[in-house]
């Protein structure tokens, strides 16, 4: 796959890489390089030249038809956290059920486990300004796993985060992998790498060779 958001300046060339369930893939490389363009490109909200398949479906053509896909199949856990600044944060956690049909009640009851797992559950009915950055983050993680999609991407999740909180998200992204899951994780973070199954370096030159 390769994508460029001008023509002939692409950002990713000829990249031929792969994650399988119950792994955890790191993607590392320098500020700039490309990692947080290859998630958005595999999850199929950047438009990539090439084949790039989820569970070996093949991203459509449209860009709702993508949305469906992604909503289906994937969780996204953003570097900010991103969430919804009308909604609550429980609100924020159920979004994905309330999507995929599930009934509202149903959804803010399993919204509040989600939040009660990463030790948040007091911030449920709060507005996302009213919480701090890393129970927004753990707010984030829940509302990219409540559906319990099998395939999990996060960009730079653990960035900005103290290390209570820190660890709260790697766990929670180390143990999707552990139960079948596949997450793809765009990081600088020590502590991701040493848990990853495999390490995609951007920062490399030859294309055939980021996998190790």
């Amino acid at each position: 796959m390769s994508f460029a958001y001008v023509d002939d300046e692409h950002v990713l060339r000829d990249l031929d890489l792969g994650a399988t369930t119950s792994t955890l893939t790191c993607v590392t490389g320098p500020s700039g390089v490309g990692k947080t363009t290859l998630l958005y490109a595999l999850a199929g909200v950047l438009p990539a030249e090439g084949d790039v398949r989820l569970l070996g479906e093949p991203l459509p053509a449209s860009a709702s038809a993508r949305a469906r896909l992604r909503l289906r199949l994937c969780g996204f856990v953003f570097q900010r956290g991103e969430l919804l600044a009308e909604l609550t944060v429980v609100e924020n956690v159920a979004l994905p059920l309330r999507l995929l049909g599930v009934s509202r009640i149903e959804a803010r009851d399993r919204a509040i486990a989600a939040l009660e797992r990463y030790g948040i559950a007091g911030c449920a009915d709060r507005d996302p300004m009213e919480i701090s950055s890393g129970q927004a983050q753990r707010a984030s993680v829940a509302r990219a796993l409540v559906h319990d999609p099998p395939i999990v991407f996060a960009d730079e999740p653990t960035g900005s985060l103290d290390a209570t909180s820190r660890d709260v998200v790697v766990r929670a992204l180390i143990d999707v992998a552990r139960a079948g899951g596949c997450v793809i994780v765009a990081t600088h973070d020590l502590a991701v790498r040493e848990a990853a199954d495999q390490i995609v370096d951007l920062g490399v030159t030859d294309p055939a060779a980021v996998a190790c």
